[in-house]
């Protein structure tokens, strides 16, 4: 019987990472490596914050919008009273205006594509983000890059100077414990911009921190130096593997197998375990359908190369019914 959920799947994370600010700062700790950190401030979900047009394309898209811009347009006299007075302008313009609408809803599009983080939180050493990519993406490199230069490039306000823009620091935990992501040998990598005339010089205003969990070895040297960041590693890597809380860990290591026990979450979170456990019965049936796929052109390359059907069987694991339709 499983005991605990699986903590990699963001809204589980999130609700960890959400619940407790010294588990937070705990967590946040052991991934950068900054011992000092003191405070972690965890910024609404709902609105991200460097997106400043963000309200705007949603009033603007709501339906609501669409049906007061329809009627207007559709309206052969529009009259619009501002305390107790009709007010002529204000009517010319909404008529003006329900006229483009349409135009209005394509240049402000809500579904746009916006650097929508998983976790977010305001610290005495600049904004951290938490990223979880449970499926392998070739890409991810790129789009935590995007997250977080979208972070950092879009603090400033009106008045304000580059003085104030703070540093960024994205922690990204890759894969969801059992397979490895990189396969090279190595479970961190921590980036920042470098001089490639003289690697002396540096800018770390935006530092890229990724750990692949399938990649861990927990008698890595690095872990045996660090025993928090053991600990958070092997929280995310295999809690949902175990029967119990393991002995030892610290109290918001504890406090967070606690918040994921399945039990736990039944009773006070039921949506959270359903979404949970529909995720990752999805991503099974995925990377199922990608590994057949897979052996499918590895039995297609054999049959045209003149392999005999019962050849091509014995060597992938498909059946011959499989295989005459893959001829065919």
């Amino acid at each position: 019987m499983q005991i605990f959920s699986r903590p990699t799947y963001d809204r589980i994370a999130k609700y960890v990472l959400s619940q407790d600010e010294l588990v937070r700062i705990d967590i946040l700790k052991a991934f950068t490596g900054i011992s000092s950190l003191s405070s972690a401030i965890q910024l609404d979900e709902h609105y991200n914050p460097f997106d400043p047009l963000h309200n705007l394309r949603k009033l603007i898209n709501a339906s609501s919008s669409k049906t007061l811009f329809e009627t207007i347009r559709n309206s052969t006299t529009v009259e619009i009273s501002l305390d107790g007075k009709k007010n002529k302008q204000a009517a010319e313009m909404l008529k003006g205006l329900s006229g483009l609408y349409s135009d209005l809803a394509h240049a402000f599009p809500n579904h746009r594509h916006r650097s929508s983080v998983d976790f977010l939180c305001e610290t005495d050493f600049g904004y951290i983000t938490i990223e979880f990519q449970v499926a392998k993406q070739d890409h991810w490199d790129k789009r935590a890059l995007a997250y977080i230069s979208s972070i950092y490039g879009n603090q400033l306000r009106p008045k304000q100077d580059y003085d104030q823009i703070q540093d960024v620091i994205g922690i990204n935990l890759l894969g969801e414990g059992s397979i490895p992501y990189w396969k090279d040998g190595n479970f961190i990598r921590d980036y920042i911009l470098v001089d490639q005339r003289s690697s002396k010089n540096k800018i770390p205003s935006l530092r890229l921190v990724q750990y692949s969990l399938g990649d861990v070895d927990l008698n890595h040297p690095d872990l045996q130096e660090n025993d928090k960041l053991k600990q958070w590693i092997e929280f995310f890597k295999s809690a949902h593997e175990k029967q119990s809380t393991p002995p030892s860990v610290d109290e918001s290591v504890k406090k967070a197998y606690e918040m994921i026990r399945v039990d736990t979450l039944k009773a006070q979170h039921p949506e959270l375990l359903k979404a949970s456990d529909d995720f990752f019965s999805t991503l099974t049936e995925h990377d199922k359908a990608v590994e057949e796929k897979g052996v499918e052109r590895v039995a297609k390359n054999f049959l045209k190369d003149g392999m005999s059907l019962e050849a091509v069987a014995r060597n992938t694991g498909l059946s011959l019914e499989q295989l005459k339709k893959l001829s065919n």
